[in-house]
């Protein structure tokens, strides 16, 4: 997934990058929903196995396509930085295993203590070793640019608030409102359903607006979602956990994701877009699994604690919203958007010297 944002944001730019993350965002949202939706009657009809031989039959598409479509970037010289990978593991790994272990380890138990030293200790070294590497892993300057930081921790707080929330629903619907894992699977579909038909509206009110404004006004809705969710629990209202809860969920995220991602790609150079699509889906994943913690712990088995837990996803959500404020890429104007178009399309001398070589293949290419 990195790899296919760099893409495509090393094409468009300006407004055109903002629809773009837009349709991305749907399609990403989209394909699990569709998923679960064709695989479940194939998997009863054929069973298992044969899906994935059909999966694996379907990829023949889009690897063809993108022999075809894709253009090719740029390459440059770059070596692999064995010694921050490995810190990197170092430091993320028992910060990860602790998030994911703490609810049944205790706060202050000895493994939980352990492993966060272990994770301390090796960020610290990842961090000095990359401001002495020739080619570091993740550049030191990377991470000056308000807009990045911005973005990184608006992806961490809203994947922590909207997939905190959606882990809960499942139980909240099984456990409260009586249904079945299988009944229950139409009405969660709302919510990404709604995330992939809003993310286009999100892509083009980044453009129009900024992304400010429009990662700021997702957020709210977010916010708005997750205090649905919890008036809808503690009401005991199905009504009010669809209409207020999973409803301003859906719109609120389809709305933020084209914005911070946009917003991101904006602050770093060209070639760097790769290692911002990385950042951003780590950034992503390690919000999930500590919302996803949080929230359950929160929780912790008590219906009666299910608000109390959607409570603390809509604190997270305004915060997000409060860290949306650091984005502060303006509107772009048709006339602005149009020309950077433009420009994109006029060719380098590299690619018009190469304009008579048969077409590379995108594989080939190393985004950086």
């Amino acid at each position: 997934m990195p790899s296919s944002l760099a893409l495509i944001n090393s094409v468009h730019h300006g407004e055109a990058r903002a629809r773009a993350m837009g349709w991305w965002s749907m399609v990403a949202a989209g394909a699990p929903v569709a998923g679960l939706t064709v695989g479940a009657p194939v998997i009863d009809a054929v069973g298992w196995p044969s899906l994935f031989l059909m999966q694996a039959a379907l990829m023949v598409v889009p690897v063809t396509a993108s022999w075809w479509v894709l253009r090719e970037t740029p390459r440059r010289e770059a070596g692999f930085d064995a010694a921050g990978a490995a810190l990197l593991a170092v430091g993320l790994g028992p910060l990860l295993l602790t998030i994911d272990q703490v609810r049944d380890w205790g706060v202050v138990a000895a493994p939980t203590v352990a492993c966060l030293a272990v994770s301390a200790v090796g960020l610290a070294a990842f961090a000095k070793v990359e401001r002495r590497a020739a080619q570091p892993l993740v550049p030191p300057d990377f991470f000056r640019s308000p807009g990045t930081r911005a973005s990184l921790a608006g992806s961490f707080l809203t994947g922590a608030s909207y997939m905190g929330a959606f882990f809960l629903a499942s139980l909240l619907l099984v456990q409260q409102f009586d249904y079945s894992l299988t009944g229950a699977v139409p009405i969660l579909s709302i919510r990404p359903l709604l995330f992939a038909a809003t993310s286009p509206l999100g892509g083009w009110a980044t453009g129009r607006f900024g992304s400010r404004v429009a990662a700021l006004g997702g957020c709210v809705a977010l916010a708005g979602g997750l205090v649905g969710l919890a008036l809808g629990s503690g009401l005991s209202s199905l009504l009010v956990v669809v209409v207020a809860g999973f409803l301003l969920q859906g719109i609120g995220y389809g709305l933020l994701r084209p914005a911070i991602s946009t917003a991101l790609a904006d602050a770093v150079d060209d070639g760097d877009l790769g290692m911002a699509g990385a950042a951003e889906r780590l950034a992503g994943q390690l919000g999930v699994t500590f919302g996803i913690t949080v929230m359950a712990s929160v929780y912790a088995g008590d219906v009666d604690r299910f608000a109390a837990a959607f409570a603390v996803g809509a604190v997270l959500a305004v915060v997000a919203a409060v860290v949306a404020l650091g984005l502060r890429r303006p509107p772009v104007r048709t006339g602005d958007a149009a020309g950077a178009d433009a420009a994109r399309d006029v060719p380098t001398p590299d690619v018009a010297a190469s304009a008579g070589a048969p077409r590379a293949r995108a594989g080939n290419a190393r985004i950086c």
